[in-house]
């Protein structure tokens, strides 16, 4: 006994059509040691559309935010080299106006206040979220 079913159309969904709009890619620098972590949050991004920098450690990260004209730099505090405070220090004092994002696992007030305080515009506990990052890049 043969059964036939009817044919159910798959929908297709275009990456490019879920993403934002042009006007609102951002260039984006994601700086930290954790390569996995790098990797899931780069390709969030850049299927969203945004132009998306890397690197692993707080030099490279530093060069990375005052050579090319960013959005947005999102910073890992914990990083060899240089600390994710001493990258936001360096950037502002270096005259980074884009926004900057600390990420980080570490949860007590006197981190937060440490971040704010070396030029983070925001402190965000990891793991971070798809929404969250959509969320971040939405801001002005």
């Amino acid at each position: 006994m043969r059964v036939r079913l009817p044919a159910i159309e798959t929908p297709v969904i275009n990456v490019r059509t879920a993403s934002l709009p042009k006007s609102r890619c951002r260039r984006v620098a994601i700086i930290d040691d954790n390569e996995n972590g790098l990797d899931g949050m780069r390709s969030l991004l850049e299927v969203d559309g945004h132009t998306v920098w890397t690197a692993s450690d707080g030099i490279s990260g530093l060069a990375l935010v005052l050579d090319i004209r960013l959005d947005l730099a999102m910073v890992d505090i914990g990083l060899p080299g240089l600390s994710g405070f001493e990258v936001a220090k360096r950037s502002r004092a270096g005259g980074y106006a884009g926004r900057m994002v600390a990420l980080s696992g570490y949860r007590q007030d006197s981190d937060v206040k440490q971040g704010l305080a070396s030029g983070f515009d925001a402190y965000i506990l990891k793991p971070i979220d798809r929404q969250k990052l959509r969320d971040l890049l939405g801001a002005e």
